[in-house]
């Protein structure tokens, strides 16, 4: 059963979620009017390349061709198709659910928002060439969960078992499925094992003022940053359409 640390506070699970829906419902809208001529109905279900790199696909396309450095955070909250979209949300509630009943709500806006970013930061070194959605940070949530499963690996057996099989079946579908950002998943992974280890503590008591100004910093920069990849995106518009 999980504690009133995640009762009080799934709000933020929801607000995550939210995010990406609403970047992928603009990401649909914009392809549906980046589109010339007819409509292309199929953007409702994939939007296109041009408009996902103008809202802040990752890469080194997007960061050494354009210089769009933000596109770090940005990715994190953008999806290549509506599945791609409902797998991650589903894997993500599942989670963070776990997640944030362990470590409270300024740990885990933390560990999700650098844990994308890092994750994104590494493919980026590996010369990932463009990339894009929220499993980065969900492995950075995956990470934090399995620290403190094997902290307390006798006490949590279960949850250490459902842990590695998260973690072999990420791996596992990353060797057969392709395209898959397998850089970005194990840099977000390592990262939140990390800052697990960094950050454990207590939910129930009353959080590191510390903190709570770094995940208040993080959700302001994460707003800010998707402000600018929406008005970029409006601008890519605006100069196909003159």
């Amino acid at each position: 059963m999980l504690s009133m640390a995640y009762q009080s506070h799934r709000w933020v699970i929801y607000g995550f979620i939210s995010v990406n829906i609403l970047m992928y419902s603009l990401s649909v809208i914009f392809s549906l009017l980046f589109a010339t001529g007819h409509v292309h109905w199929q953007y409702i279900l994939s939007p296109s390349n041009q408009v996902l790199l103008a809202l802040g696909a990752s890469g080194t396309i997007p960061i050494d061709k354009y210089h769009f450095w933000w596109s770090l955070v940005c990715a994190n909250y953008l999806h290549s198709g509506i599945l791609h979209l409902l797998v991650n949300m589903f894997a993500f509630n599942f989670i963070a659910r776990i997640a944030l009943d362990m470590y409270g709500i300024s740990c885990f806006v933390i560990i999700y928002c650098i844990g994308g970013c890092c994750g994104f930061a590494l493919s980026y070194l590996a010369n990932v060439q463009f990339t894009l959605g929220a499993s980065s940070a969900i492995c950075a949530i995956i990470g934090a969960v399995f620290h403190v499963a094997v902290q307390f690996k006798n006490e949590r057996q279960q949850l250490f078992r459902e842990v590695i099989e998260w973690i072999v079946s990420i791996a596992v579908i990353g060797m057969i499925i392709p395209k898959i950002n397998n850089w970005a998943h194990g840099g977000g992974l390592l990262t939140g094992i990390f800052l697990g280890f960094l950050l454990r503590h207590s939910p129930n008591q009353d959080e590191n003022r510390f903190y709570q100004l770094t995940a208040w910093g993080c959700i302001i920069t994460i707003i800010s940053l998707l402000f600018l990849s929406i008005f970029i995106g409006i601008e890519c518009i605006q100069s196909a359409s003159s």
